[in-house]
């Protein structure tokens, strides 16, 4: 019993100094704990690689490239692997060189043709056309199925990769978009929690924890509780998860927009690098909203008169009564004010009436109120026009250009495909307008500048757009799938197949499958049109990868070989040419040597050959080389040269008639 007083005097005569080491000691074993374990994790490469680029080395140079892992930043819950775009640039930026990165979901991508279908690339065909003398590279970054918390996580990281332009098309995927507020595909309801988790997913032990965290609720897991894995994405993201216009989950998001877009906002005015903010277009005229519901606040009576006086509006808008079906409309709207469908129909008897600009009112009107969130509202629109100071950051109204060119000014299905991706010419003239931003606000050059160089017409570029065929019918499939499921119906359909052509229909098969990749797919529509001799077609398939893919060599080599074949000399040089930026190989040295020779032009020759035969990797391409050396030198009349290369060609391969031919001639007695 006598211990116990003294282990206490003896605490308290522990000392001050020895105090503060026990406590530090203490504080400091969980984060020593954590730190061992972080390094450990990251010496045996547990989890994935969450860089937002990778790099790859081409033609000796080593270029950046977006990372496809990096979804695993955004997605988790859900699987899905979406492509990512296939855009090369260098760090540090090239001389003389305009770099432009692209932030979105979707619709930046250029669902459903893909990167080549999409916005950045017209206007990299116009930005290219416009300013020959300059480097102009577009990055797309965009990724399906997020929202601006990708946008923004993004825009921290890419102001360290020397951008002149930073431009964002982003809004639709507020709610449903990865991290949204609605979304099944969200860490919490909060903006810090979703930035703080954003920020711990660099870290390889925030990731362990979390694994083993899933495991352990897996094992717990009863039936029925699985993620739901069938069906679009669209359906796994969004089913059931309805928002009604102005409710808190709907303010929540839009401040959630609002400070994301005041971060991106901040981030780029702090780094001097100018920001283009495109309102979101939507099918307005053409697609009715997908879920509408009665005001909480109706009686039972209310919404029993509400539906009779709908019913019968629809009845007469049927019959052509369009006078009484808006009248019954307009009861039905006083009745209730949160319908979107009402709305809706109350819009198009306006629109058959000619009274345009009230119709286009309700349309947003009823695509504001509907409670499934996948297109964006006024308020959302609104807030991207806020952000904007005109200057540095610069609101395009999208829905405001798209209207110039739809049918009295109403946006539906002539540039819409759906419920808010465009079709081809819609992504046209998206990217039409973000370089008639620029050219507005002196981006790139001055108005004088821009006034002498740009003058070709939209009909010029649209006739020299790269997609192929084979993009297109791949959109349509897409098209289909997407149309053919929730929500759009809740009775699924397979999707149809076209007879037309059936191998290329089994190339879209293997593409949208995943068994091949864009390019395979492309090359393998080349080949099948050069076996059919159409090629035209064959040559439109190369010049596409070449446009989507400028880094892949083969095919600037092959559509050499393919423009040779048809003679066509002069467009082989340019592309052999244009190979030479991205690679110097043996082969596109001895096409342009052998042009060269053939046009009588053998001194140009010169350079080409002694490259191609430096370059040169086995006996056979040295000694083809050569020869064509020793016929340039005998063009130019030196043949003591010619003997020499021609010497050497029998060295590596003595049976090679054309120079034993050749050399006989050379040497022989006159």
């Amino acid at each position: 019993m006598k211990s116990h007083p003294k282990r206490s005097q003896n605490t308290s005569n522990i000392s001050p100094v020895r105090k503060r080491i026990f406590t530090l000691v203490l504080l400091s074993t969980p984060i020593l704990f954590f730190l061992v374990l972080e390094i450990i994790l990251r010496s045996v490469s547990y989890g994935p690689d969450l860089s937002l680029f990778t790099t790859e080395n081409i033609g000796g140079k080593t270029y950046h490239i977006m990372n496809p892992i990096v979804k695993a930043r955004y997605f988790h819950r859900v699987d899905f692997s979406p492509n990512t775009s296939m855009d090369y640039f260098q760090v540090p930026k090239p001389p003389n060189t305009f770099r432009i990165f692209c932030l979105g979901g979707s619709t930046t991508v250029g669902f459903p043709y893909g990167y080549i279908g999409s916005f950045s690339s017209f206007m990299r065909d116009r930005l290219q056309a416009i300013f020959q003398n300059k480097q102009i590279e577009i990055i797309n970054l965009g990724l399906t199925a997020t929202n601006s918390f990708t946008v923004l996580d993004m825009a921290r990281e890419v102001v360290d990769y020397d951008p002149d332009l930073i431009v964002v098309y982003d809004g639709h995927n507020e709610f449903y978009g990865a991290l949204g507020a609605a979304s099944h595909e969200s860490v919490g309801a909060t903006r810090w929690m979703t930035n703080l988790y954003l920020s711990l997913i660099h870290f390889r032990t925030f990731l362990f924890l979390r694994d083993g965290i899933e495991v352990v609720m897996t094992m717990f897991q009863t039936a029925g509780d699985e993620n739901q894995e069938e069906g679009t994405m669209m359906e796994r993201l969004a089913r059931g998860q309805y928002v009604q216009y102005r409710s808190g989950e709907y303010n929540r998001a839009l401040e959630v927009f609002e400070d994301n877009l005041a971060d991106v906002k901040k981030i780029c005015l702090k780094h001097g690098i100018p920001l283009l903010l495109g309102s979101q277009v939507s099918n307005e005229r053409n697609l009715k909203p997908f879920v509408s519901q009665n005001d909480a606040r109706l009686t039972p009576t209310e919404r029993l008169h509400f539906n009779e006086v709908l019913n019968s509006g629809l009845v007469g808008w049927m019959e052509g009564e369009i006078e009484s079906a808006r009248r019954d409309f307009t009861e039905a709207i006083e009745i209730d004010s949160m319908n979107a469908e009402a709305f809706y129909w109350m819009a198009r008897c306006l629109d058959s009436l000619g009274e345009v600009s009230e119709a286009r009112e309700l349309y947003r009107k009823a695509r504001d109120l509907d409670m499934l969130r996948f297109r964006a509202s006024t308020d959302f629109n609104s807030a991207l026009a806020t952000v904007s100071d005109g200057k540095s950051v610069i609101f395009v109204d999208m829905e405001k250009f798209l209207a110039g060119y739809s049918p009295d000014s109403l946006i539906g299905n002539t540039l819409i495909l759906e419920h808010l991706h465009p079709n081809l010419r819609g992504y046209f003239l998206l990217g039409k307008a973000f370089v008639q931003a620029m050219r507005e606000h002196d981006i790139i050059a001055p108005a004088e500048s821009w006034e002498k160089a740009d003058t070709l017409g939209d009909d010029w570029f649209w006739d020299h757009k790269s997609i192929t065929e084979l993009d297109e019918r791949a959109a349509e499939r897409r098209i289909e799938i997407l149309t053919d499921n929730w929500p759009f119906t809740d009775t699924p359909k397979k999707p149809r197949r076209h007879a037309s052509d059936e191998f290329l229909e089994q190339v879209v098969d293997q593409l949208l499958a995943g068994k091949a990749t864009w390019e395979q797919a492309h090359v393998s529509a080349a080949q099948y049109y050069e076996s059919r001799n159409e090629l035209e077609k064959s040559e439109k398939e190369y010049f596409a990868i070449m446009r989507q893919i400028p880094k892949n060599i083969s095919a600037y080599l092959i559509l050499s070989q393919l423009y040779l074949r048809k003679g066509k000399n002069d467009a082989a040089r340019e592309v052999l040419l244009a190979s030479l930026d991205v690679e110097r190989t043996a082969y596109a040295n001895k096409a342009l040597g052998a042009i060269a020779v053939d046009a009588g032009k053998p001194q140009d020759a010169l350079t080409y050959l002694n490259d191609a035969y430096m370059l040169s990797s086995t006996d056979k391409e040295r000694y083809e080389n050569a020869y064509l050396l020793a016929l340039a030198y005998h063009r130019l009349n030196r043949n003591q040269e010619a003997i020499a290369q021609l010497e050497n060609v029998l060295r590596l391969q003595p049976t090679f008639a054309p120079a034993r031919e050749l050399l006989h001639r050379l040497t022989s007695p006159k």
